[in-house]
Order: structure tokens, then sequence, then C-alpha cells
């Protein structure tokens, strides 16, 4: 019961989260600042940089690619939760082959290392994964309506 609650608590958390984002105008007013002094330069569209150079730069890094860039993704050692901010087909990456129950659509998929969906946008999936034997030994509720 503790760890559905757990599970549950975080799913709320990051939804809040996600409905709180800074806003552009604070991040522009550092890079011009940045830029003044010579540190920051930016592209040639303004101060973002492009999404590609960095997701490239964090493969050489080693940093673990969970899923798709630009969208909202919170890894736990059993459960992953995504949010989208834009509508496409999206491939969530595990850190092993495992089975993994989605949440809010009760539905498995076993022995996968990645799922590829379609996916509208504004839309929050709840991932649990690990051994299904272990998984519906937790007996979590079940999802009472539509994915979120």
């Amino acid at each position: 019961m503790k760890r559905i609650l757990t599970i549950l608590a975080a799913t709320l958390l990051l939804t809040a989260a996600m409905a709180g984002t800074a806003s552009a105008s604070s991040y522009d007013s550092v890079a011009e600042e940045l830029s003044a002094i010579g540190v920051f330069r930016g592209t040639a569209g303004g101060f973002e940089l492009d999404r590609d150079l960095l997701l490239r730069i964090a493969r050489l890094a080693g940093v673990r690619e969970y899923g798709y860039f630009g969208d909202y993704i919170l890894p736990g050692p059993q459960m992953m939760i995504t949010h989208t901010t834009e509508p496409g087909e999206k491939t969530v990456h595990f850190p092993r082959v495992c089975d993994v129950y989605d949440y809010y659509e009760n539905r498995w998929y076993e022995q996968v290392d990645t799922i590829t969906k379609t996916l509208d946008k504004g839309k929050t999936f709840l991932y649990i994964y690990g051994s299904r034997r272990e998984i519906e030994g937790w007996n979590l509720p079940v999802w009472p309506g539509d994915p979120i």
C-alpha cells in the first residue's frame, strides 16, 4: 500500500511541476547578459541552442536517454512518468529488457526494452517496469477512467 501511495504521489507531483513552467523572458535576460560579456552567443535563430547538438553532446557524455527529446520524463527505479509536449510518434527506453505495465491504459508489454506509441499533445503516462509477477503482487488499484 505504501508503494501505491508513493507512485500516486509522484504522479501528482510531476503533474503539478509540469503546470508551472519557467518564462522564456527570464532565460532571455540571462542569455543577453552572458552574450554581452562574450560568454554565450546562441544561434542564428536566437539564444535557443540546437536540440540535435545538445542531444549529441549528452550521448557523448554518457547521459542515459530515456525517451523523446522535448517532453517531460521522470524516471525512477521501477517506474517512469512521461508527459508529451508535442504530438507524434514517441519511443520510451527502459534500462533493461523487462515487463512494463502501462498504468493508465491497464496494458502489459512483456520482455521489452522500448515502447513506441503515437501520442497526442498533453498526455501523461505512468509506466511501471520490472517483473510482471512482482508488479502484479503489489495489487495496484485499476485506473478508474481514461488516460490522463
